[in-house]
């Protein structure tokens, strides 16, 4: 039983492993049919590359970059972009029909386990030595070596405060699971005495993210709390911490945090309400700061999930992307592995670049690129890491898709009250009865 719930927290707290792809989902347009002139260029590109970004976080360069570096250096690449929650599913199925292209984004992690043995990932050695990144980012793989390269920034959890309403409210920033309950109350007695309908967290689990992501909080914050001692990374969470984490769950959904409407809200629609002020706090990840700035200039403030402070005030941040950062991959089977290799290192570098001038860190060391604009919020997130214990990743950046899906499906029933904080533990031991 202990084998049990040791491997229960490495699925159970279960973030999106491409967080630092992902922020909120926008549905993809359509395609058009393609012309017979434009299903010739395809057929004729240099190559094929697949990426995985929604097009509000964290810019719209992440998709069109390979265009323009493909311009400069005169040739032809098809670039084909999908909704970030696409992405494991598009690539496993590519792997089975043998249908890859010559470069394809990746959430790393153990996800590349199976394409590393099937043989389709190139060694990328040698680019990462040339990139020179820096030691977060220069992870290998078990045996060594690299099979891809990272270029997106670490992605964290955070919570965001919105700022007007704080001071509309005469609120402060919760730091304690008792400062939570009490916002909740006040939020609620403004509403009852103005009329109005603001929510204290702006959340919605229909895709099953945003559910799983407070779990991570919760439980990781719990386990550390209790155990300050005992870090291991990733954080194992016992039996008692999860029944633990889960109850408070539940005691949120009883307290009224959530709109009323929040399990058939999707995370794009959660954070659309936050950006329109309709909720005191939004649970989020880092990777949306910037689409926050950019939609809401200074009126919000960045911080932690009350309850993540210990006792003297330390803190950890939880790491979203777990032990690899989502990178590219180059296909075994690429006609020109050479120039593929080529694409990717600029494409790395000019993706550092960009992120640098708004206000991130560097993946790569050395680099002389500065930031053009270093905004308050920037300066926040920016402290938060500097001042921060340490960093712990989410187990669930470890875990293959099915389950994941199956966790979010058993967390969608706790948040939904079809099952108790019990019944939610029974069914995950039976869900993972395998490995007792």
């Amino acid at each position: 039983m202990r084998k049990f719930f040791r491997i229960l927290a490495m699925v159970l707290l279960s973030g999106a492993i491409v967080t630092g792809t992902v922020a909120c989902s926008v549905p993809e347009k359509p395609e058009p049919e393609k012309t017979e002139e434009a299903a010739d260029a395809d057929q004729d590109a240099d190559l094929e590359v697949w990426t995985f970004y929604d097009r509000n976080v964290p810019g719209y360069y992440y998709m069109f970059l390979w265009d323009d570096i493909a311009k400069a250096q005169g040739i032809a690449v098809d670039v084909k972009n999908y909704a970030s929650d696409e992405m494991e599913t598009k690539l496993e199925l590519a792997l089975v029909t043998g249908e890859l292209p010559d470069v394809f984004l990746t959430p790393g992690g153990t996800f590349l386990d199976e394409f590393i043995e099937a043989g389709v990932c190139e060694p990328v050695d040698e680019y990462i030595e040339t990139l020179n990144f820096t030691e977060e980012y220069d992870i290998p793989y078990v045996d060594g070596r690299y099979y891809e390269i990272p270029c997106m920034q670490t992605d964290y959890g955070v919570t965001y405060y919105d700022a007007m309403l704080l001071e509309k409210m005469d609120l402060e920033i919760p730091k304690t699971w008792d400062d939570l309950e009490e916002l909740i109350a006040a939020v609620h007695a403004y509403n009852e005495k103005n009329g109005t309908s603001y929510s204290a967290i702006s959340f919605g689990d229909k895709d099953g993210y945003q559910g799983n992501l407070l779990l991570d909080m919760i439980s990781i914050s719990e386990q550390v709390n209790k155990h300050p001692d005992q870090i291991e990374d990733p954080v194992l969470i016992d039996r008692e911490t999860l029944q633990s984490s889960a109850q408070k769950l539940v005691r949120l959904n009883e307290l009224g945090a959530f709109s009323e409407d929040y399990m058939e809200t999707g995370d794009e629609e959660a954070v659309t309400n936050f950006i329109q002020h309709n909720s005191v706090m939004l649970v989020n990840h880092s990777a949306i700061l910037s689409h926050l700035i950019w939609n809401m200039k200074e009126d919000f403030y960045t911080g932690l999930f009350p309850g993540m402070y210990n006792t003297d005030g330390n803190y950890r941040m939880i790491r979203l992307d777990g032990d690899t950062r989502p990178g590219l991959c180059i296909n075994a089977s690429c006609k020109d592995k050479e120039l593929a290799g080529a694409l990717c290192m600029e494409y790395v570098k000019r993706i550092n670049e960009e992120n640098i001038k708004t206000g991130c860190r560097t993946m790569l060391k050395e680099s002389d690129i500065k930031a053009e604009r270093l905004l308050e919020r920037h300066i926040e997130m920016n402290s938060l890491l500097d001042n921060a214990a340490g960093t712990i990743a989410a187990p669930s950046a470890m875990q293959n898709a099915d389950i994941k899906n199956l966790i979010r499906s058993l967390t969608k029933d706790l948040y939904s009250g079809q099952a108790d904080t019990q019944e939610f533990l029974e069914a995950m031991q039976e869900a993972f009865r395998e490995t007792k």
